[in-house]
């Protein structure tokens, strides 16, 4: 689930996202800002990878690449 008190602002080519208790911005990619915004507490990582997957039309369920960006929001405080 998204952190609450985030400062997002949507860009042409994802989403840019302070976090203010840590002063960081995040400036994340299309992909990235998919599987953030996937991040609404309803959705298990499991069905995150599967709407991945089928967005991009992939041939392989992108299970890592998604375990790395949720570990990568975990550490910077964007999910909880």
């Amino acid at each position: 689930m998204q952190a609450t008190g985030l400062d997002i602002t949507e860009v042409d080519d994802g989403l840019v996202v302070f976090e203010p208790t840590t002063r960081r911005v995040h400036h994340l990619n299309v992909t990235a800002t998919l599987v953030f915004e996937l991040c609404t507490g309803e959705n298990d990582e499991e069905s995150i990878v599967r709407v991945v997957q089928a967005a991009f039309g992939l041939p392989e369920p992108p299970a890592s690449e998604v375990d790395g960006l949720l570990a990568s929001f975990r550490a910077e405080s964007l999910v909880v």
